[in-house]
C-alpha cells in the first residue's frame, strides 16, 4: 500500500478552500453586529489525538484531519440543540505487526473515522460565541497491509462524548473548537482505554 501522507501542522493551510465572504459590504456590516438564529457550519478540521493506553506497537499521539457539518437551531438568547457530521483520517505507524481481528498488519494503519453528534447549545456569549456539549458515536475502519501481503480492512463502532465552541455569526467565516473522549464499542481494531481529541473546524457559517 503506498505510504500515506501524515497530517503536518502547514498542512493546515487546507482549510483556507471553506473560507469565503459576503457578497456585498453591506452584509459584512450586518454580519459582523450578530449573528442570526440557526446556524449551519461547514469546515474542514484539524486535530491532535491522544491515545491513552495505547499498545507498544502504536504511537500514543497523532495528526488527524478531516471535515465536518454542523447544524445548531435556536436563537442566540436560548438554549439550542444540534445535530453534526464528521468524518477523521489519520495514520498510524507500526512498529511491529498488530493484531485486529484475526488479522495482523504491518507498516502502518489508515484510520476513518466516521461519526455523528448531538449538541446541546448554551445561549450566546458577548461575542457570538455558542459554547455546547456534544454526545455521539460512529463507525471506525482501520486499513493497512496484513502479514499475508494482502491489503484488508477492519471496522468497529465507537461513542464520544465532549464540549466546543462556535462563532454564531451566520453568513460569515467562522470556526469551532472541541475537545472530546472517545470510547470504543467494540475490540476489533483499539485496545486503548479511550481517545482525547483535541480539534478545530475552520468554514464557513450559512
Amino acid at each position: 500500500m503506498t505510504r500515506a501522507i501524515r497530517f503536518r501542522l502547514p498542512a493546515l493551510a487546507m482549510a483556507a478552500l471553506c473560507l469565503s465572504l459576503p457578497l456585498t459590504p453591506d452584509a459584512w456590516a450586518q454580519d459582523r453586529r450578530g449573528g442570526g438564529g440557526s446556524i449551519l457550519h461547514t469546515a474542514a478540521v484539524a486535530g491532535y489525538d491522544f491515545w491513552l493506553g495505547q499498545r507498544n506497537e502504536l504511537p500514543d499521539q497523532d495528526w488527524s484531519y478531516g471535515a465536518t457539518i454542523k447544524y445548531f437551531g435556536g436563537s442566540p438568547e436560548s438554549n439550542r440543540l444540534g445535530l453534526g457530521v464528521n468524518w477523521m483520517h489519520s495514520t498510524l505507524d507500526v512498529s511491529s505487526p498488530v493484531a485486529a481481528d484475526d488479522r495482523s498488519f504491518t507498516d502502518e494503519l489508515v484510520l476513518d473515522r466516521v461519526g455523528v453528534d448531538l449538541y446541546y447549545g448554551m445561549p450566546a456569549n458577548d461575542r457570538n460565541e455558542v459554547p455546547y456539549f456534544l454526545a455521539g458515536g460512529g463507525r471506525l475502519t482501520a486499513e493497512g497491509d496484513t502479514a499475508a501481503g494482502e491489503t484488508d480492512s477492519v471496522q468497529e463502532t465507537f461513542w464520544q462524548v465532549g464540549m466546543g465552541i462556535i462563532n454564531g455569526d451566520a453568513q460569515n467565516t467562522a470556526f469551532a473548537l472541541e475537545l472530546k473522549y472517545i470510547g470504543k464499542a467494540g475490540t476489533e481494531i483499539r485496545e486503548d482505554n479511550g481517545i482525547i481529541e483535541l480539534s478545530m473546524s475552520l468554514g464557513y457559517n450559512w
